[in-house]
């Protein structure tokens, strides 16, 4: 198996191997994440996320935008 850094670069996310798949996450707060993507393993991973890093970094951002004003809440 890779490590994560081989799977996502320099995207500041983070991968956790699930049976035969990869959660794809960012670590938003202390026990919080966004999940951005869940892929089979047998994926080409590091392409998929290279294509989609626009759209999932447009994303992210909007959720932490709406978690900062309060339009969205995380569980405690």
């Amino acid at each position: 198996m890779s490590n994560s850094e081989d799977l996502t670069g320099d995207t500041g996310l983070s991968i956790h191997p699930v049976r035969e798949h990869y959660l794809i996450y960012l670590p938003v707060d202390d026990g919080q994440i966004i999940i951005v993507a869940v892929l089979r393993q047998s994926r080409d991973v590091p392409q998929i996320l290279g294509k989609a890093a626009f759209m999932i970094q447009r994303e992210v951002k909007e959720i932490k935008r709406r978690i900062h004003c309060g339009e969205l809440s995380l569980p405690e």
